[in-house]
């Protein structure tokens, strides 16, 4: 049987191992842009607890960026500022080792003006210019423009492929020729999101006429620490990125190592001289424009408003601090498929609780390795590439496993119909007329009963053993219908059906039936003290019970037929059963069955549990909940009462109030349903005619 359920099931989860590996893999390479914006956000969460925690990395010491803020707007004047005072900006920054502008001065100004701020450029020695790289432009690059371009780009690079995979540029903005000429080199500022519109990584190279271009954070360390950059670039993109002593390789972008702070100083105390020389000194000085007005902003993971300048302030921080993030591919890949093939290892478990306890602990593990990976190493792993398919792999074997021992249920409740007869061999032997098909009209108490956590216990007992089991169940059941002088019509797998008043007449029926089902509630109580001391999961019941007219006598063809009951009042039943659940009970009635009972009730009590109009039915239809008569259950049914009467006069607030009192004080399931109910109501109200009537789609 173990061989036969694992040779039925294995090729279910290889298959969906092998598919769910594939398009996992195909997703981590591709990168669809679609799904980017929900990996990004799944990445920027460890990014975010990093910086809230504190471990953030700390900026280089001796990089500032000087802010032009609203500070040094409000003392100096709108941007942009006349050229003199940048020169005068310039000559501050003069003992400065880099300077260097997140600006580009594209347009000539006044002559004088323009004069004075490249003769300080010139003076400087120190200054790196901006420019923009741009998609679209009016104009190309001229000629003396590329002499420009030229010495500002890359010079240490090794080609392996004749196309490279690096972005190119086919315009750029520039700054005008007498500034370009004066400044030492310069650098591109522009920067490009991810697809979702965060900034989270900072470009290495961009490809514009022809020039592999830096940008001006790269630049910048390029010439502090005076050493060149060395590329490797293959069809791929960049394979080798070195300077100084970082290292990256097949990455063609920074991701951005966010920094905890960032030193900066205004302009306005830099021209008023507060800052002084000796703290300008060796630094690498990074200016631009922070003022929101003059919008220089960046969404990131750490802060939906940064300021641009600040993204060329970090890359240069991570590469001076040798703390750039390394991106592992192959970790990646790896970590999808093994993760994959404990999910699929996992599934083998027998016990579903230990399936699932596996599952919530190997999965967040992933995520756990790949946080201590980034916050102790600076290894960025994607765990969404991982994560996620381990949880699609988990519900499509779950869902499988459902639905296969859902089919097994089905073939034991099969079998069980074929070999319970319900023939009623007393009634043919005195009445063999009786075997032609075809019935009467007549009043009977009909009761359907059902176990429940039937699926779960399937799993945890072979078939044999679940049979036997279920006869252990259904035998004192069974005894307790003929005790009342019910018929018992049918086994349905897991459910019972009973007649009441056929085929032998049986005053007060509908009492018998009442009883038969608090006999049957009592068995089940017992029955579970036996099962919890065998370690099995305990077993429910819902019972439903209607009185009213049915047709009842042989049903089925002349090869075979079975005496039995049909019409809407055995429907009503059956429906009621299912009702059980949602409202939290064990034996619901209708109102036909309260009406036909006699007075008084013995040992139970009952309490009208709500207006129902069940599924092809107009109809409503009052239904009761039959209790253990006792103090506790009488209190319980009259102060639910009175909530309920609110509740049908549609004071849903009093009603909300006083079932929440119920379901506090008495830990009552139908109380609980009735807060969701009365919840529902206060959001959506209900028609004025609606009568405190529900209606079910299904029962």
């Amino acid at each position: 049987m173990i061989f036969a359920h694992f040779k039925s099931f294995f090729p279910y989860r290889i298959g969906c191992f092998v598919v769910i590996s594939v398009f996992s893999i195909l997703a981590y390479e591709l990168q669809f842009p679609l799904l980017e914006r929900v990996a990004g956000g799944f990445d920027d969460i460890k990014t975010v607890m990093r910086q809230s925690m504190g471990a953030a990395p700390e900026p280089h010491p001796n990089l500032v960026v000087v802010t032009i803020d609203e500070p040094s707007i409000n003392e100096f004047g709108r941007w942009p500022w006349d050229r003199k005072k940048m020169a005068a900006l310039f000559q501050s920054l003069k003992p400065a080792a880099v300077v260097v502008m997140d600006i580009v001065f594209s347009e000539p100004s006044n002559p004088d003006s323009d004069q004075a701020m490249v003769d300080q450029i010139e003076a400087n020695q120190n200054v790196i210019l901006g420019y923009f790289l741009r998609n679209e432009a009016t104009e190309h690059t001229d000629e003396e423009a590329l002499d420009f371009l030229e010495e500002c780009s890359y010079f240490d690079y090794e080609l392996k492929a004749d196309k490279v995979k690096v972005r190119e540029f086919p315009y750029s903005e520039l700054n005008i020729p007498d500034v370009a000429d004066a400044a030492l080199t310069c650098g591109f500022f522009t920067t490009e999101p991810d697809p979702d519109g965060l900034f989270r990584h900072y470009s290495i190279a961009y490809i514009h006429e022809g020039f592999l271009l830096p940008p001006i954070g790269i630049q910048a360390v390029r010439q502090y620490l005076n050493q060149e950059a060395k590329l490797v670039l293959d069809e791929k993109g960049i394979q080798r990125f070195s300077l100084g002593d970082s290292l990256l390789e097949s990455q063609n972008f920074l991701r951005i190592n966010f920094t905890k702070s960032v030193n900066s100083w205004s302009a306005k105390d830099v021209l008023s001289g507060s800052i002084s020389a000796k703290d300008i000194k060796d630094k690498i000085v990074i200016v631009g424009v922070t003022e929101v007005g003059v919008f220089d902003m960046r969404p990131t993971p750490i802060d939906a408003v940064t300021p641009g300048v600040f993204l060329h302030y970090m890359a240069a921080s991570n590469l001076l601090n040798n703390n750039l993030i390394e991106e592992w591919p192959a970790l990646d890949v790896f970590s999808i498929l093994f993760g994959l093939l404990l999910v699929l290892v996992i599934s083998w478990m027998k016990q579903p609780n230990y399936r699932m306890t596996s599952y919530f602990f190997v999965i967040p593990l992933f995520i756990v390795i790949s946080w201590l990976l980034y916050f102790q190493g600076n290894i960025w792993l994607r765990e969404f590439y991982t994560v996620m398919p381990m949880v699609i792999l988990a519900i499509a074997i779950e869902l499988m496993s459902a639905i296969h021992a859902d089919r097994q249920s089905r073939q034991i409740k099969d079998a069980f119909s074929s070999y319970v007869s319900s023939e009623l061999v007393g009634e043919i032997i005195k009445n063999p007329e009786s075997l032609k098909l075809g019935g009467d009209e007549k009043e009977i108490s009909v009761l359907f009963s059902d176990l429940r956590n039937f699926t779960s216990m399937s799993e945890k007992l072979t078939p044999i053993d679940l049979v036997s089991l279920l006869n252990q169940i259904f035998d004192p059941m069974t005894e307790a219908i003929l005790k009342e002088k019910g018929m018992l019509d049918k086994y349905i797998g897991d459910a019972i059906m009973a007649i009441f008043n056929a085929p032998i007449e049986l005053e007060q029926h509908a009492d018998r039936a009442v009883q038969a089902a608090l006999a049957m509630v009592t068995i089940k109580n017992q029955k579970n003290i036996s099962l919890r001391e065998q370690g099995l999961p305990t077993i429910e019941i819902g019972i439903g019970v209607n009185t009213g007219p049915a047709v009842v006598g042989n049903m089925g063809s002349k090869l075979r037929f079975s005496y039995t009951a049909i019409g809407d009042a055995v429907n009503l039943s059956s429906r009621l059963e299912g009702m059980n659940k949602p409202y939290g009970t064990r034996i619901l009635i209708s109102e036909n069955t309260k009406n036909a009972l006699s007075q008084p009730y013995q040992g139970f009590l009952l309490r009208m549990m709500d207006r129902i109009r069940v599924a092809g039915k107009n109809e409503p239809v009052i239904i009761f909940e039959v209790m253990i008569d006792n103090d506790n259950n009488k209190a319980l049914a009259a102060q639910f009462e009175r909530a309920l009467t609110q509740y049908f006069n549609s004071q849903f607030l009093l009603a909300l109030e006083l079932f929440s009192e119920l379901a506090h004080a008495y830990e009552d399931q139908a109380s609980n349903y009735f807060i969701a109910r009365c919840e529902q109501c206060l959001a959506e109200p209900p028609p004025e005619d609606w009568g405190g009537v529900t209606s079910f789609k299904k029962g």
